[in-house]
């Protein structure tokens, strides 16, 4: 048993640190590569290997070898033990690898061991003791072999689009990177990072293995930002956020909206060009704009879409010119006005109704009067208001104060003053005309008097004697009374009757009794009252009007109208007469009396009564007998001749009698006759003792017939008979009312039918006409059976029927002819009846006044037709509206309205495209454009120097193609015009001569230099002066040069300013603070001294020790310690090292220890030395930490002693013992030999063979068989491997074989060596020996093989008979390969059939044969891939393409070369997909080549012109220079002054003027004055020739001058040629003084001023200059501009054709002995002539003491009745306030004399005073007669009120004043004021 061998190899480690720099390449550096953790390697062993021994230690013994088997043992020769050494073999790391012996003087061969691999490390070979050693290796005493590796190196690559930006090699895990990303960049990619193997790694890398890094870079996302326009967040959008140049193309989704429909997708906001379809990848963030098609929303009335419930960006309805909103198709019923005008559908408003504040009802709108304009209703006709008073008001003009109507048809009173105006007729005096005053209208009042004849007529029937007044009425009486009426005498009313109330003498007397008639003094003729009424009849009469009958011994009295009316032969009559109002009263109190009253006749006779009316009161109080009726009183009973027809009666009576009364409403008592149509309303009381009343008429016998009559009565009775409507009568088909006796309705006892009222008696009337009202008389129809003359003269009722005979007229129905009065009844119609075919009454043809409603006249029907149609096609007169609101228009005027179109709109023609008007007047060219302002042609200019001379265009845009002169127009420029671009001149290209003047913009050509030139002596711009901002590279600035000395270091000695580097980086400290940069050293680096090593900073603070370590800090000088109890006294120090020497006490500090400290590594105290009793945990002692190696392990291999494992679990076996546990080894396992091939131990106890196999199972060796009968007697095997040798019988064996053994091979048996009788059965190989034939045996016949059928591969050499088999082939058999029969060599004829293989042979042809016209292949059909070779025929297959094929790139025929005609979108070609990339820019920046936009549509100006559309900018911004601040370009052509405020309108520089006759000769600017006077005139010597020149108001002032100097006189004249303008400046008046009876103004301007039209501005006045006036103890001021003006006596001064505008005077006088003339032309003025000035403005005057102000001349003084003032007018407005007399007017103040002619005044004055004269013209003063003729004023006076005040609106104080007006607005104190000066109002 080898001895365990415990020699621990001591390890050579080394540390191999590798650095090695890569090589850097353009600008890629590697920092400095440090392998990781290397592994222990030994150096090479630079001895020769050992040569092993001849003897192969490894082979077999050789001879003499004690070992060998045949070597004779001697046993009495004790062997000897070899000597065996240990080898170990340890890893790099330390670790065993392999542990082994071996003997003395062999060797270790060099396979015993393959080396671990170590990643990234070669092995190299073994070393012993460091020494490297080769193999076989003999040791000579123990060894450790140590594996030796070397580091691999690795290459590296960084490599940038195939090409390396740095490579090189390092040591394996060496840390690489690299300090910069690649130098090359890629647009719209970023680098990502350096990738290898495909995945991005970080740096650093540790290198591992050859590597190669590809820089990666990733595509840039870019944003694609969609505008969504008013869809925004409305709708999904699936289009992506970002996009990358290297995405496939995306095409854009059109997104959807169900109002909006689809977008398209745009690149600009404006939508231009043509939408895209796919995402432009051309790198940035992408802005899309959707184009949404026109919305189709189907808004509700909130304006919400009912589809996808979008608000509407308009909630209020949108009306365009129709009522219908064009949202939500809402309909406005009404009309929505604004100014006057439908918002929604833009008609006017035709204002129909005005409200009470005149404003329109529907529109509001004001009309254009606000007041109330009144008709002669009292109506206003704006408004309609009615004025709350109905009547006229008149004033004393008697017009009416509410209408302003003058009282025409004036109604004059009996005064013979108008009731209703007051105007007096002029006449008191009645003018009687027909008994009625023509003037008053008054019926001539009756006094009593009778007429001595009648108005006219001769009685007959022809000519009836007219009766015009109540005295002719009176005669008439008379004349019946005294029996001279007969009755062949007619009589007729002319005229209404008016009795005015005067007793009454009834016409005729007379009675019938049943003995007599007495008729000689009645009425006997025929009294016709033409409708004439008597009104005021008054019959007051007794007994003495009664006629005795003596006979009868009664007397009789009759009362009426007619006193009784009686016929002979043929009967009197009464008719067509109405009495109306009557009054009777009869008294007699004797009882034989008998008395008729009737209010129209009292006692009637054989009479005829037709058409009469009455209505009155009868009043009877008698003893005797009564009839009393209300038209007639008693009816004779021979009155069966009479009739009573047609006629009414209204009455009241009341009888008291003592006899007998008859009393009915028409008549008393009827005692014969005929009553026809007639009807009586009655109120009747009786009081008598015997009384008949009825309703109608009493009467006896029933003699009286009443047909067709009708009553209504109430009668109070206290006895007798009574009846509502006839007693004793015939009533026939009468009708009755509903009666009332004594208060009880009653029915009636006659025959008739009763009514109830009057309504229903007229509905019972039928044909018989209308039932008369009260007091009215109306035609009635007679009854049919009437007896009237064939001859009588016809009076028709309304129903045209004879109210006498009763007979129609031929003519039914009312005719009217040009009136309203019937031709046939004289029925009046009050209504118009309007035909609605013509608009017109059907009676009196009057047209209606239309009231149209939707064209229809609501009050006619009239439907009207001929339109006359407003410009808003609204008819004018009927308001209804064309069809057709739009103007339909045919050569310029509109067929519907007349309207003619303007403006015209005319686009490429003469003919306005809207009305069709020609303009037939040719071209209007506009200058400016040269385009026809008509049609927009272009002129065809033709230039002269630069100007058309067609239509006058200047061109501008000049062409000079390296000249001065156009070659467009000829126009030269003498100046060069520098492009401020190339500072060339633009016409001659020469360059120009810069000026910079500081800054980088030359101030000749305007060229701006973008970047500086420095001085690099300087540093700074030599043009605009300005320092470069330095980017310093080694200390020279890589900008401008300059080299930085002043250098300023930081603590690295970098210059902060250049960064240059300090000659050395090192300080050079002096104390503590570095010289170069004044750093300050820290912290100090003390070495044994208190003096920094550095910096030389000295510390003399003493030691500071570190109480760690004893040490001190600053100069490490260590602590003498003293300690105390383990710790210094001095430095704090805590001695830890103590030294104990076997005990628990330090002997150096004393310290003691109570426990023990255990050393690990011995187990022992390492005070005391006491061992530790250990308790060991994993090997190691858990209380002193040592760790046990001497292991007694156990067969787990685990320390008996402290538990620890073995580091190997397996057993370690040496000679069947394992060398860790001692464990033996069984069983074991042998290979070749005895010893176990796992623990080494050696069966001696010889072969154990295998009788199987005849192998030693122990060492494997054979056994050297000795057969018997075929076995082994050896070991048992059997042989089985027989060697027969030509017999059955083995010769080894000896074993005996009977049967064949044949070998296939030969066919022979492998023993004896006979040969097989073979069967082939089909094969070629023998059934019974195996034996194969390889070559067929052919049968000819067949061609197949004999043995095993199988058929010859034929060789027919060019026949079809087989030279192997004989075999014959009647078919060809084609080779594939060359299309010929494989047999014959015959070449097929093929057949392709759509491919290139034939279907008879299977011959491939590999080339095309095409068809040139089908550029296809005549076998398999496929298409040629051409080569055209700059043509379109192909020169492989001769095919020609007629069209082009172009190639994107560029845009090329890939077949013919030739250039495809574009059609862009999106940029791209749609025909050829070429990307257009050369854009041509419009002004919009849209290519005109492609349409595609440009990245930024605002212009990048470059001297006026875009650098990416050529665009000039126009117009330019110039700020502070004539350069714009746009686009750069510079105005060369010098200022443009504006002359109002003399500021260039470029660069805003103020002109530097130079003055010349007023006006700047620079920029035309008006000279301002300062308020210098000149020091002459402007030229001129003063004669009426040669005036004095006034151009400027310096040379005003000097006039001024010249006048207070006393030259301004009488003959001196002066011109002023200019408007001036004074500037607001103080003004001095021209001419002062004063003027009195006895002293003239010497001082005032007297000679001619003519102002020739111009007009002075900035007059300004604020203080006066006052002279002191001995006469009148005052102090005198004039004050205009002009201050005194006066001539004497003839020699006027005169001021003609001068205009003062705006004037301002204002005045301040305190003291109060002053007396002020103010005027804006004048103060004060005397002979002097004004013509046509003209003044405004505005004055004001406080003063404490007097002052005459007006308008144009503040006073006028006596002497001026030598002038005039012709044709001058004045606009002032004047605050005034005078402490004394005032005088004020709008054109002169106070005008003593003189005359005014053609002269106005506007003013408004506001003053204060006590005493004051106010005028709106002029105020006439004092004796003198001022006179105004042909003048107006209009002023409006505010004053107050007193007795020394006096006002008017034109002229106060008694001036003449002829045809002189004023207006009618003027007013004094808020209120309308009159003129009493004799001026009119207008």
């Amino acid at each position: 048993m080898m001895k365990k061998l415990l020699l621990l190899a001591a390890l050579v480690v080394m540390l191999l640190a590798v650095s090695l720099i890569a090589a850097c390449s353009d600008g890629g550096t590697t920092s400095e590569p440090v392998p990781k953790d290397p592994p222990v390697v030994a150096p090479d062993d630079p001895s020769p290997p050992v040569d092993p021994s001849e003897e192969d230690p490894f082979g077999e013994p050789s001879e003499g070898d004690p070992s060998g088997e045949d070597q004779d043992e001697d046993p009495d020769d004790e062997p000897v033990p070899p000597v065996e050494f240990t080898y170990t073999f340890l890893g790099a790391d330390g670790s065993e690898l392999f542990s082994d012996s071996v003997t003395e003087g062999d060797y270790i061969p060099d396979d015993v061991l393959v080396a671990p691999s170590v990643d990234h490390y070669t092995f190299v070979g073994w070393s012993v003791g460091g020494a490297r050693v080769t193999f076989p290796y003999s040791p000579t005493e123990d060894t450790v072999f140590v594996a030796l590796y070397e580091i691999n190196v690795y290459d590296y690559a960084f490599v940038v689009n195939g090409e390396a930006e740095l490579s090189g090699s390092a040591p394996a895990l060496t840390e690489l990177t690299i300090s910069s990303a690649p130098s090359v960049e890629c647009d719209h990619y970023e680098f990502e990072g350096w990738a290898v193997n495909g995945t991005v790694v970080e740096l650093p890398y540790v290198l591992t293995g050859d590597v190669t890094f590809n820089a990666v870079f990733t595509p840039i996302e870019y944003k694609v930002i969609y505008h969504l326009g008013d869809m925004e967040g409305k709708v999904e959008n699936d289009n992506p956020d970002t996009y990358t140049v290297a995405d496939i193309e995306h095409v854009l989704s059109a997104l959807e909206h169900p109002c909006y429909g689809e977008c398209e997708w745009y690149l600009d906001k404006t939508f231009t060009g043509e939408p895209i379809e796919y995402i432009p990848k051309n790198g940035g963030d992408v802005h899309l704009y959707a184009k949404w098609s026109d919305p189709h929303h189907f808004y509700n009335e909130d304006h919400v879409c009912t589809v996808c419930e979008e608000q509407a960006e308009q909630k209020g309805h949108v009306f365009e010119d129709s009522h219908e909103c064009t949202i939500c198709s809402f309909i406005a019923a009404n009309h929505d006005y604004v100014n006057g005008k439908c918002v929604m559908c833009g008609k006017p408003c035709l204002h129909e109704k005005y409200d009470e504040s005149h404003h329109c009802a529907e529109c509001d709108m004001p009309a254009e009067t606000l007041g109330h304009e009144y008709d002669t209703s009292h109506k206003c006709t704006i408004c309609g208001h009615e004025h709350e008073t109905r009547h006229h008001v008149y004033d004393n003009d008697y017009l009416c104060t509410i209408c302003r109507v003058a009282h025409a048809d004036h109604d004059y009173g009996e005064d013979h003053f108008c009731e209703i105006c007051g105007r007096p007729y002029g006449s008191a005096e009645h003018e009687y005309e027909n008994g009625v005053c023509t003037v008053c209208g008054k019926s001539e009042v009756w006094d009593g008097s009778i007429a001595d004849g009648f108005s006219a007529g001769s009685g007959t029937a022809e000519d009836p004697y007219i009766i015009a007044s109540a005295s002719e009425l009176a005669y008439l009486a008379k004349l019946t009374n005294e029996g001279e009426c007969s009755a062949d005498m007619y009589f007729a009313l002319g005229t209404d009757i008016r009795l005015g109330g005067r007793s009454w003498t009834p016409i005729g007397k007379g009675y019938t009794t049943t003995e007599r008639e007495v008729v000689d003094s009645a009425f006997r003729g025929h009294f016709d009252g033409r409708g004439h009424t008597v009104y005021g009849l008054v019959v007051n009469a007794d007994e003495s009007a009664a006629q005795e009958d003596t006979e009868a011994g009664r007397a009789f009295a009759c009362a009426g109208l007619f006193g009784a009316v009686m016929g002979g032969e043929t009967n009197a009559e009464v008719k067509n007469l109405r009495v109306s109002g009557y009054e009777i009263k009869f008294t007699a109190a004797a009882k034989d009396i008998s008395v008729n009253v009737g209010g129209l006749i009292g006692t009637a006779h054989k009479a005829t009564v037709y058409c009469c009316a009455a209505d009155g009161v009868i009043e009877i109080r008698t003893g005797g007998d009564v009839r009393a009726g209300g038209l007639l009183g008693g009816v004779e009973d021979d009155n069966r001749y009479g009739s009573v027809s047609a006629c009414t009666s209204d009455c009241t009576i009341t009888v008291y009698a003592g006899g007998v009364s008859h009393v009915g409403g028409m008549a008393g008592y009827a005692g014969f006759g005929r009553f026809t149509d007639c009807a009586a309303f009655s109120v009747i009381e009786v009081e008598c003792a015997e009384t008949v009343v009825a309703g109608f008429a009493t009467g006896t016998n029933a003699k009286t017939v009443i047909n067709e009559c009708f009553a209504q009565t109430d009668i109070t009775c206290s006895a007798g008979t009574t009846d509502v409507f006839a007693i004793g009568c015939k009533t026939g088909s009468s009708f009755f009312g509903d009666g009332l006796v004594n208060g009880i309705p009653v029915g009636s006892g006659c025959d008739g039918v009763s009514a109830g009222d009057i309504a229903e008696a007229v509905a019972s009337f039928g044909s018989s006409g209308l039932v008369p009202t009260n007091g009215t008389a109306l035609p009635y129809t007679f009854a049919e059976n009437a007896s009237v003359p064939d001859d009588h003269e016809h009076v028709y009722n309304a129903s045209h029927e004879c109210m006498v005979c009763g007979k129609p007229h031929e003519i039914s129905e009312h005719s009217f002819i040009g009136s309203h009065e019937c031709t046939v009844c004289g029925f009046i119609a009050v209504e118009h009846n309007y035909d609605p075919e013509t608009g017109k009454c059907t009676m009196c043809g009057e047209e209606c006044a239309h009231d149209y409603d939707s064209g229809v006249c609501t009050v006619c029907g009239y439907r009207h037709t001929d339109h006359r149609y407003n410009p808003a096609h609204i008819c004018e007169i009927c308001g209804i509206e064309h069809e057709t609101p739009g103007h339909v228009y045919e050569n310029g005027s509109c067929t519907i309205c007349d309207h003619e179109h303007s403006p015209h709109e005319y686009e490429g023609s003469h003919t306005c495209k809207v009305c069709g008007y020609t303009d037939t007047s040719g071209h209007v060219f506009d200058s400016e454009t040269g385009i026809c302002t008509v049609c927009g042609d272009a002129c065809k200019h033709e230039y002269e120097n630069g100007v058309c001379t067609i239509c006058d265009y200047e061109h501008t845009v000049h062409n000079y193609e390296g000249s001065h002169v156009c070659t467009v127009c000829g126009y030269t420029a003498t100046d060069h015009d520098y492009d401020a671009a190339t500072g060339k001149c633009t016409m001659c290209g020469e360059e120009c001569a810069h000026d910079f003047a500081g800054s980088h913009v030359c101030t000749v050509c305007g060229y701006t230099v973008t970047v500086h030139d420095y001085d690099a002596a300087t540093g700074k711009c030599t043009m605009c002066g300005e320092e470069c901002t330095h980017d310093y590279d080694g200390g020279t600035c890589t900008v401008c040069g300059y080299k930085h000395t002043a250098h300023k270091y930081t603590a690295e000695h970098i210059c902060e300013t250049c960064g240059i580097a300090y000659e050395t980086p090192e300080h050079d400290y002096e104390n503590g603070v570095c010289t170069i940069c004044t750093h300050e050293h820290s912290p100090h680096e003390y070495e044994g001294s208190h003096t920094c090593k550095i910096c030389g900073y000295a510390d003399t603070s003493g030691h500071t020790y570190d109480p760690t370590t004893g040490v001190c800090t600053v100069c490490g000088d260590a602590c003498k310690h003293d300690y105390d109890n383990g710790k210094c006294t001095i430095c704090g120090y805590e001695h830890v090292e103590h030294n104990f020497e076997n005990s628990h006490i330090c002997t150096v500090c004393g310290y003691t220890v109570t426990d023990h400290d255990y050393d690990a590594a011995t187990g022992k105290c390492t005070m005391c030395g006491e061992e530790c009793a250990h308790d060991y945990d994993d090997g190691a002692c858990t209380i002193c930490g040592y760790k046990h190696t001497a292991h007694d392990y156990d067969t787990a291999h685990i320390c008996e002693v402290c538990g620890i494992a073995h580091e190997s679990p397996e057993h370690v076996y040496k000679n069947g013992v394992c060398t860790i546990c001692s464990d033996k080894h069984s069983p074991h396992e042998y290979e070749g030999s005895h010893t176990c091939k796992v623990c080494g131990y050696t069966d001696t106890s010889g072969h154990a063979y295998d009788p199987t196999t005849g192998v030693c199972a122990v060492c494997g060796d054979a056994c050297k068989h000795d057969y018997d009968n075929g076995k082994c007697t050896i070991c048992g095997n059997e042989h089985i491997e027989h060697n027969f040798e030509n017999s059955h019988i083995c010769t080894v064996c000896g074993y005996i074989v009977t049967a064949h053994d044949y070998d296939a091979t030969t066919g022979k048996c492998i023993m004896c060596g006979e040969e097989c009788t073979h069967d082939f059965a089909d094969s070629h190989v023998c059934t019974v020996c195996g034996y194969t034939v390889t070559v067929h045996d052919y049968d000819a016949a067949t061609g197949k093989c004999t043995m095993c059928g199988e058929e010859c591969t034929h060789d027919f050499a060019g026949s079809h008979v087989c030279t192997v088999c004989g075999y014959t082939v009647t078919t060809h058999d084609y080779d594939a390969t060359t299309g010929k029969c494989t047999m014959c060599g015959e070449e097929c004829a093929h057949d392709f059939a759509g491919s290139h293989v034939c279907t008879v042979c299977g011959y491939t042809v590999t080339a095309h044969d095409y068809d040139a016209a089908t550029g296809k292949c005549t076998m398999c059909g496929e298409e040629c891939t051409h080569d055209f070779a700059g043509s379109h025929v192909c020169t492989v297959c001769g095919y020609t393409v007629t069209a082009h094929d172009y190639d994107a790139t560029t845009g090329k025929c890939i077949m013919c070369g030739e250039e495809c005609v574009h059609d862009y979108d999106g940029g791209t070609c749609t025909v050829c997909g070429y990307k257009h990339t050369a854009h041509d820019y419009d002004t919009a920046h849209i290519c005109k080549v492609c349409g595609i936009a440009y990245e930024t549509p605002e212009h990048v100006y470059k001297n006026g012109v875009c650098t990416i559309c050529g665009d000039k900018h126009s117009p330019h911004e110039y700020e502070g220079s004539h350069t714009c601040k746009v686009c750069g370009y510079t105005d060369t052509s010098g200022h443009a002054f504006d002359p109002e405020t003399g500021i260039c309108t470029v660069c805003g520089e103020v002109c530097k003027h130079e003055y010349e006759n007023g006006s700047c000769t620079i920029c035309g600017a008006e000279e301002k004055w300062d308020g210098t006077p000149a020091e002459s005139f402007g030229g001129g010597s003063g004669t009426e020739n040669e005036p004095y020149i006034i151009s400027n108001a310096a040379e005003l002032a000097y006039l001024a001058e010249f006048t207070a100097a006393g030259k301004a006189v009488y003959g001196t004249y002066f011109s002023l040629t200019a408007d001036i303008d004074l500037c607001g400046n103080e003004w001095t008046p021209i001419g002062s003084g004063y003027y009195t009876e006895s002293v003239y103004a010497d001082r005032a301007f007297g000679g001619t001023f003519k102002g020739n039209g111009h007009t002075i501005r900035g007059l300004v006045i604020t203080s006066a200059e006052f002279e002191y006036n001995g006469e009148t103890g005052r102090d005198h001021a004039s004050v205009g501009l002009f201050g005194a003006v006066c001539g004497k006596g003839t020699e006027y001064a005169v001021i003609q054709g001068l205009t003062v505008e705006n004037a301002v005077i204002t005045l301040s006088v305190s003291e109060k002995d002053s007396q002020t003339a103010v005027g804006i032309l004048a103060g004060m003025a005397s002979s002097v002539i004004m013509e046509d000035c003209v003044v405004s403005g505005s004055i004001t005057v406080t003063t404490s003491g007097r002052a005459d102000v007006g308008g144009l001349i503040g006073g006028i003084i006596n002497s001026n009745r030598y002038g005039d003032i012709n044709g001058c007018a004045a606009d002032t407005v004047m605050e005034l306030t005078a402490g004394d007399e005032l005088y004020a007017g709008g054109l002169v103040g106070k005008a003593s004399f003189g005359k005014m002619t053609g002269s106005s005044a506007e003013c408004e004055i506001n003053a204060e005073g006590t005493r004051m004269s106010v005028a709106g013209f002029a105020v006439n003063y004092g004796k003198y007669k001022t006179k105004a003729e042909s003048c107006h004023s209009f002023a409006v006076i505010t004053v107050p009120d007193g007795r020394n005040i006096k006002c008017d609106v034109f002229m106060p104080g008694g001036g003449d004043v002829e045809n002189c007006t004023y207006s009618a607005l003027s007013a004094v104190n808020g209120e309308a004021a009159e003129s009493s000066s004799g001026a009119v109002a207008v």
